[in-house]
C-alpha cells in the first residue's frame, strides 16, 4: 500500500524550480514517534503555509520544550506568525503546546475558537483557506479529523500533490492501532483519505507516500 519515505530533506523547495504562482508549502517542524510501548511518545508537528498564512497541526508532546519555536525560527517565523492552530484529536501528546500560540484561531473537529469566542462549525469538510480544509475521519478518536492541503509544489518537482495529515495511522508500516476507539470506523475513515492524497503524514512518524 505504502511506498518510498520521503527523506526530511525533501521537505524544503527543489533546487532549481521556483514557481512565484505556487505558493503552497508543508513543512515538518518536528518528527513524531512512539517508543518504549507507547511510554515515551512526541508528536509530529506540522507546519503549512499557504500564501502569507501560517499554520499549525498538532502542537503537541515534544521531547525538547522548545523543539517548536526553534524550528519555526528555522523558517524566519516566531509562534506570533501563525494564524491557524489545528489539532486532529483531543490527546495530550497532539496538544501539549496549542498555547503557544496567542494569536492564532484553534481549529479542532466541531469548532473554532478566537480569544474569547466559540464558533461551532458544520458538520463536514471546512475550508480553512484555499488550500487547507479539515475532514472529519472517525477511528482513532470519535473526533478525530484529517487536514487536507492541496497544490503542495515543495515535495515531489515540477508536481502538484495533495498531502493528508492525521492519525489514522501512527506511522508507516503500522497498521493497528490498538488504542482506536472504533477500528470500523477508522479502516472506512483510511479508505476515503488515500483516495484523496497523494502524501501522509502520520500522527507519530515522517512523510510516505502512498500507492
Amino acid at each position: 500500500m505504502f511506498l518510498s519515505t520521503i527523506p526530511r530533506c525533501l521537505a524544503s523547495p527543489p533546487l532549481g524550480w521556483v514557481n512565484e504562482i505556487m505558493n503552497t508549502n508543508v513543512f515538518i517542524l518536528v518528527e513524531g514517534y512512539v517508543k518504549d510501548g507507547g511510554e515515551t511518545v512526541q508528536s509530529t508537528v506540522t507546519l503549512i503555509q499557504d500564501g502569507e498564512t501560517n499554520l499549525i497541526v498538532d502542537p503537541g508532546m515534544t521531547k525538547d520544550p522548545f523543539a517548536i519555536v526553534n524550528a519555526l525560527t528555522e523558517h524566519k517565523l516566531t509562534p506570533d506568525d501563525i494564524s491557524f492552530v489545528i489539532i486532529t484529536h483531543h490527546h495530550p501528546d497532539h496538544t501539549r503546546h496549542m498555547g503557544l500560540f496567542p494569536k492564532a484561531t484553534l481549529i479542532d473537529y466541531s469548532a473554532k475558537y478566537e480569544q474569547d469566542k466559540w464558533y461551532d462549525l458544520p458538520t463536514g469538510d471546512y475550508q480553512i483557506t484555499p488550500h487547507v480544509k479539515t475532514m472529519r475521519t472517525p477511528g482513532h478518536t470519535k473526533e478525530d479529523i484529517t487536514v487536507l492541503v492541496s497544490e503542495v509544489h515543495t515535495i515531489e518537482p515540477n508536481k502538484l500533490v495533495t498531502v493528508g495529515i492525521c492519525h489514522l495511522w501512527w506511522y508507516e508500516g503500522k497498521e493497528d492501532d490498538p488504542t482506536a476507539q472504533d477500528m470500523i470506523a477508522l479502516r472506512e475513515s483510511r479508505k476515503k483519505v488515500l483516495g484523496l492524497i497523494d502524501y501522509l503524514i502520520p500522527g507519530h512518524g515522517n512523510f510516505f507516500k502512498v500507492a
